[in-house]
């Protein structure tokens, strides 16, 4: 949920700067109320626990947003889940870009020797 609730700034910045521009936010269903309020963004509900659920629902998954035709893809998680989704998008859509976390530089900083403070 952090994830997601940090995205909400950033995406009504950007729909600020670009009021061309058509946005859709796929994420859990209840995190829609988040995102009400930002101009020319459309929210998609995919409940990952129940209609997407494992590799085949996030292939489900998939189809139903392959339909909807987008130029564009931003994986702001790159988790699991959103890696095979991104990955089956990739034959859909113009570009895809995904958001580094950083985790290399993490687990360097947080191992017990020989830290990396960077």
């Amino acid at each position: 949920m952090g994830d997601v609730a940090m995205c909400v700034p950033v995406l009504r910045a950007l729909t600020d700067q670009y009021p061309g521009v058509k946005l859709t936010m796929v994420s859990r269903p209840f995190l829609q109320p988040l995102f009400e309020d930002i101009p020319n963004l459309s929210f998609f509900g995919a409940d990952v626990d129940k209609d997407f659920k494992g590799p085949f629902g996030i292939y489900r998954l998939h189809n139903v947003l392959k339909s909807k035709k987008f130029d564009y893809l931003a994986d702001l998680h790159n988790v699991l889940r959103t890696q095979l989704l991104r990955n089956f998008m990739r034959f859909s859509v113009t570009e895809t870009a995904v958001i580094d976390k950083g985790r290399a530089e993490k687990k360097a900083l947080i191992r017990p020797e020989n830290k990396v403070f960077k």
